[in-house]
């Protein structure tokens, strides 16, 4: 009888304590079948746990009795989590998704923990893998974000080489019961709009995009686990306001000091918008003179100190700064920060080269440099407006960091993010005909 429970998997779980997630979508309930049948040849010990959101009124409670009934019908003891989304929302200052996936994730590995488990089980498909490898790819991603969705030594996902169409397939072969979650169908998700439009259309012109795309996360699995096994990451040194490497690590491979580089972001927890420009600013750096200093995504700073590259950032406190007038020239914005605007020819506009570039025209001169607030709007280059809570979420910018963020801004509409991009309101077009120019530096009075 089809379980998808590969021999490998039973014989991972035998003889240990299981927790299953399950919501009660065709997925989960798919898998809390399948690991009832493979009691008969393999014993464990699983208990089920179910995350109550709270977001769909009735249908939510519904799936929650769903997830309890059959549960205990196969014999599974089956815990219900409630969690306050809406609350959490509004004290973390998080988007919806943001605060359930955050209280979900918190709440199943405490449960986890303390019951002493020693795997926790999820349900996510082939369909999920592959759409979680196109959107990496599709937002600049490099090896590591091609591996997409991972197994780790207490998590796993048996289901990840199965496709969505196999499990409805055993979903209605075998009588499961199951919910189907209304969110799921609203596009306006990034996950949503690729799921219900963009593979769709690629399996009209390759019919096996989803599995290619799995198998293209796995061997990307393969070389990312041999890379990182070949580096040493004690060469970052973390000090009081930082961290610090040697400059002999350019002396390595590329595809060696860009990990240890990228591994230092995501100590500040960047995880977007560092970008290999970036990786050669820093190296050029390296063979700058002592207190040359660069600006990095996200109020992040590297410092050439003698034989070292310094990485520091503001993100112990929040800046308090009043509205800075925004004009051609330069403009300080803080005790560290100075923002340095001018016109310059198209001829002297180079994408790329770690400064901003705009239609000079096009920015009000009622416009200000400031904070970011609540109720700040961003209409990103060639994409719609959202809230710039939602687009530093999408960024995944931690919010120690987007305390010492600074925009300019007219009123709630956002036209650039300091060390970020630009508006798409603000955007160089063929009618441009005045162009801007915006750098930044932080201010050093110790340099020598």
């Amino acid at each position: 009888m089809k379980t998808f429970l590969t021999p490998n998997f039973l014989q991972t779980i035998n003889a240990k304590r299981i927790l299953l997630a399950v919501s009660g979508g065709v997925d989960s309930m798919v898998l809390l079948d399948c690991v009832s049948k493979a009691r008969t040849s393999c014993k464990f010990y699983a208990e089920v746990i179910h995350i109550n959101h709270n977001l769909r009124g009735d249908e939510s409670n519904s799936d929650a009795e769903l997830v309890l009934s059959v549960s205990q019908k196969l014999g599974f003891k089956a815990t219900i989590k409630s969690i306050d989304v809406m609350s959490n929302k509004l004290d973390q200052k998080q988007t919806i998704e943001e605060s359930a996936r955050n209280l979900r994730l918190a709440a199943i590995w405490q449960f986890a923990n303390d019951g002493n488990f020693d795997y926790v089980i999820f349900a996510h498909n082939a369909g999920d893998q592959a759409e979680t490898v196109l959107m990496h790819i599709a937002r600049g991603s490099g090896l590591a974000g091609a591996v997409g969705i991972r197994e780790t030594f207490n998590c796993l996902r048996p289901l990840l080489g199965v496709s969505k169409e196999e499990i409805y397939e055993y979903a209605q072969k075998h009588k499961v019961r199951y919910h189907e979650d209304s969110s799921n169908k609203e596009i306006v998700y990034a996950r949503n709009f690729v799921r219900h439009e963009v593979l769709p259309r690629l399996k009209r012109i390759y019919s096996g995009v989803e599995a290619n795309l799995c198998k293209f996360a796995a061997f990307a699995e393969q070389d990312e686990t041999y890379i990182q096994s070949t580096i040493d990451y004690s060469v970052i040194k973390q000090v009081e306001d930082g961290f610090v490497v040697d400059v002999n690590i350019f002396d390595q491979h590329s595809a060696v000091y860009s990990r240890i580089l990228r591994q230092i972001m995501k100590n500040f927890d960047i995880f977007a918008d560092f970008e290999q420009r970036h990786v050669q600013m820093i190296k050029d750096l390296s063979q700058m003179k002592n207190g040359t200093t660069i600006c990095l995504p996200y109020g992040i700073f590297a410092i050439k100190e003698y034989n070292n590259v310094k990485f520091t950032n503001n993100d112990n406190k929040k800046i308090q700064i009043t509205n800075k007038n925004y004009h051609i020239g330069n403009i300080e914005l803080s005790d560290d920060l100075m923002v340095m605007i001018k016109e310059v020819s198209a001829d002297e506009v180079c994408f790329g080269d770690g400064n901003l570039y705009f239609d000079l025209d096009s920015i009000p001169s009622s416009a200000v440099f400031r904070q970011r607030k609540t109720g700040d709007k961003f209409k990103r280059f060639g994409s719609g407006e959202k809230s710039l809570s939602d687009y530093l979420t999408d960024k995944k910018v931690s919010h120690s960091v987007r305390n010492s963020l600074f925009v300019l801004a007219k009123d709630c509409r956002v036209l650039l993010i300091v060390g970020g991009e630009i508006s798409d309101n603000i955007k160089i077009t063929d009618g441009t005909t005045r162009f801007g120019q915006l750098s930044i530096v932080q201010k050093n009075d110790n340099c020598d």
